[in-house]
């Protein structure tokens, strides 16, 4: 009994060893992955409580930049970032840096600009840059127990946008547009190419139209006018001081007709001036310096002899610009005048004394041009911006010692294209660039005219035609592009003598252009020549350029984008400019736009305060003269 006892307590203890055995290898087993699963339980909790006060840290800051964007725009634009939210003074705006209020998390915030396509889609590369939305990301990371991050992605945009739109065919009517251009309603309003014609001035034929004039006067000065023309004697005394010519352009070739002329026995007209139905004439009478004439009826009426006092001397040149007429006389004086309405009164503005006389005179972009019969100097500026004050803007010498002949200015006032008398070794006819009034410049060397001794100078299409005394008498320039490209003399070497020509205006009437001469020939003293841009008597012309007028915010703003509605089939085109301006004047439309102002379109700096702003459009039918490309409409975006 004894001994079986003792073998089953043996066994017993056997068995428990075992069992021992068993439960730690089962432990070294099952701990390790229960104790890791405990921990990961215990760490997955304060993960997720972190994720959870970082939402709640991105939430706040998107907040706070909400509250910047609707208060203060500029401040989201101007942020330096990295950058986290604070409040400054009062109100929240962005520091650069991290936020240090901040110990178990990191916030920052990342503004970027933002691009859009053309249909204003946000891309990621290329496209335009939209100054009204800025991409904002708010990230907050932390490093324990996992190092981690929440990042939130907004596109906050600018909450107070206007828009101008340009549309209507009264609103293109207020912009500025030569012939080359036409405003037409077929669809409420469009700007198209203007008729082309089928003639070139780069290949002029003969006359197509001339008039002999009553009377022995010799006549010096012409300007055109719409139907009619401004004829003006000046070689002497003993004829007509005026011809009222009137010209039927509803038939092809035009009909001229001297509809009645005007004379002051004795007098004799150095230039005339006209418009609409007013012809202004500057005499060498000095108790009538200016005499304004009448001539909607066929015989001219005499509204007025305007006597500048003190002055005791004639009359050179005159002008008229918005009712502004200004004139040069032989003392080295120009005036200015504040004509009535009806044209019987005038009251002087201002007077400015001239380093020489003045030649001739043209008006433009509230500047008055001089050609000086002087020969240093022979370009003087005057600035008539201020309606009392005359003040001198800038002078420019040719270089090539004759005096000063004829101008014709751009309607930008950025361009003059003047004529000195010939010179016998050097050239006589000059680009100068005028967007800087007080230093105006030459372009490039010039022109020589050869024998042509200069008398007048007008541009049309892109075409300056000078005519003066000396075979070759009629001569055309290409200057697109500020170039002296001859297209034209007439006579040619092998051709007969023409008789001298004394001045010219230049015309677009209808779908036909024309330059009106007067010339040295007693029977045809009047002749118009047609020209055009080419292309077989094409439906449109080659180009044109429409500047609008100028649209005025209200207030300093901040310009966002530019957009249109065109059609330009294949081979026409369409090229658009922007100028942005601040107002520095009394109003918007007194402000003086340079070429240097404007921009294209896709490179304006949005953004840039300011009030004023206009566009420019080139239109080309660049080779088919049978298309034309049509502006819509445009709209300018902008935030107050």
């Amino acid at each position: 009994m004894l001994t079986k006892q003792r073998g089953h307590a043996c066994r017993q203890a056997g068995f428990s060893i075992i069992e021992l055995l068993i439960t730690i290898g089962l432990a070294a087993v099952l701990l390790p992955a229960l104790l890791t699963g405990f921990v990961a339980a215990r760490g997955g909790r304060a993960q997720q409580d972190q994720r959870i006060q970082a939402t709640f840290l991105v939430e706040g800051a998107q907040e706070a930049i909400r509250e910047i964007k609707d208060s203060n725009w500029s401040s989201l634009v101007d942020a330096i970032c990295p950058c986290y939210p604070a409040i400054i003074g009062s109100t929240w705006g962005l520091q650069s840096g991290t936020d240090p209020t901040l110990e178990d998390f990191e916030r920052v915030i990342l503004v970027e600009d933002v691009f859009r396509d053309a249909d204003g889609n946000i891309v990621t590369t290329g496209g335009i840059n939209d100054p009204s939305t800025k991409k904002v990301t708010t990230t907050v990371s932390w490093g324990s127990p996992i190092p981690s991050n929440v990042s939130e992605v907004e596109y906050l945009t600018r909450t107070t946008n206007e828009a101008y739109i340009e549309t209507a065919e009264s609103q293109f009517l207020q912009g500025t547009f030569g012939p080359t251009i036409a405003i037409i309603n077929n669809l409420g309003g469009e700007v198209i190419l203007g008729p082309g014609g089928g003639a070139d001035w780069c290949s002029p034929g003969n006359p197509t139209a001339k008039l002999d004039l009553t009377g022995n006067g010799e006549t010096r000065t012409v300007v055109a006018g719409v139907n009619r023309a401004f004829v003006s004697s000046g070689g002497n005394n003993a004829g007509r001081d005026f011809w009222n010519v009137t010209i039927d352009n509803i038939v092809f070739p035009p009909i001229p007709t001297e509809a009645g002329t005007y004379d002051q026995n004795g007098v004799k007209v150095n230039q005339v001036f006209g418009e609409s139905h007013f012809a202004y004439l500057a005499t060498d009478k000095n108790d009538r310096e200016v005499v304004i004439l009448d001539v909607s009826n066929s015989t001219p009426e005499l509204l007025l002899n305007l006597d500048i006092q003190p002055n005791n001397t004639n009359g050179k040149s005159v002008f008229v610009s918005n009712d502004y007429l200004f004139v040069t006389t032989g003392d080295k004086k120009l005036y200015r005048y504040l004509l009535a309405s009806d044209r019987k009164s005038a009251q002087q503005k201002g007077s400015f004394n001239l380093s020489a006389n003045g030649n001739a005179i043209y008006v433009s972009n509230n500047y008055v041009f001089i050609a000086m019969d002087s020969s240093l100097n022979q370009l003087q500026i005057i600035n008539a911006n201020d309606p009392n004050i005359l003040q001198t803007a800038g002078s420019l010498s040719t270089g090539n010692n004759e005096v000063g002949q004829g101008l014709f200015v751009s309607t930008s006032g950025d361009r003059v294209y003047f004529v000195t008398r010939r010179s016998s070794s050097q050239e006589e006819f000059f680009i100068i660039n005028t967007e800087n009034k007080s230093t105006p410049t030459k372009i490039g060397t010039g022109y020589d005219t050869a024998a042509m001794d200069p008398q007048g100078i007008t541009v049309i299409d892109n075409r300056a035609i000078i005519v003066g005394l000396n075979r070759p008498q009629y001569q055309v320039i290409r200057v697109d592009g500020d170039d002296y490209n001859q297209c034209a003399i007439v006579p040619k070497a092998s051709d007969p003598d023409i008789d001298d020509i004394y001045n010219v205006s230049s015309i677009r009437i209808d779908e036909h252009t024309y330059s009106y001469i007067v010339t040295a020939n007693s029977n045809f003293e009047f002749q118009i020549i047609e020209g055009g841009t080419g292309g077989g008597g094409g439906l449109y012309a080659a180009s044109g350029v429409f500047e609008s007028q100028v649209f005025d915010t209200g207030s300093d703003v901040v310009f966002n984008s530019f957009t249109f509605t065109k059609n330009s089939p294949d081979p026409t085109n369409i090229d658009f400019l922007v100028a942005l301006k601040p107002l520095t004047t009394g109003s918007c439309s007194s402000e003086t736009f340079l070429s240097s102002d404007f921009y294209p379109y896709d490179g304006v700096p949005f953004g840039t305060n300011g009030r004023c702003f206009k566009y420019r459009v080139t239109l080309s039918s660049n080779g088919d003269f049978s298309l034309t490309p049509t502006l819509f409409d445009i709209t300018f975006n902008y935030s107050l």
